[in-house]
């Protein structure tokens, strides 16, 4: 690997030929993405969750510490009625969650989570800051 990437330090055609067809994903979707992991995570969940060709997909966006928010027991309880749903064939009420759920941050640690029928969001407002 350490080669490949010393020989290939740019996404060319070597890369091209190993990347995963997200859009081939067609089985039930449930992505966590992070505000706070700026150009680590942030951008591959996103467009992971967009090209999905999943009918069936949630995306739950936050802006705190990762593992901290993954590991909360809000969470895990959502995680858990997900795969419940999909694996275990429960009756339960994963169907009624909203598709997207994102937070929309004030101050550290002060913020309020919203809904959203879609992502990205069809009432968006894009401001360019360069």
């Amino acid at each position: 690997m350490i080669q490949a990437q010393q020989e290939h330090p740019l996404f060319d055609d070597f890369w091209k030929q190993r990347q995963v067809p997200l859009s081939q994903i067609k089985t039930p979707l449930l992505t966590c993405a992070s505000w706070s992991t700026q150009g680590l995570h942030n951008r591959g969940s996103f467009e992971g969750f967009k090209q999905a060709a999943s009918e069936e997909k949630w995306l739950y966006v936050h802006g705190r510490k990762e593992w901290e928010s993954y590991y909360a027991r809000e969470n895990l309880e959502r995680q858990k009625s997900f795969f419940d749903f999909y694996l275990k064939e429960e009756n339960n009420d994963w169907k009624d969650t909203p598709h997207v759920i994102y937070e929309v941050r004030d101050q550290f640690y002060k913020g309020e989570f919203k809904s959203a029928s879609a992502f990205p969001y069809l009432t968006q407002n894009i401001h360019h800051c360069i």
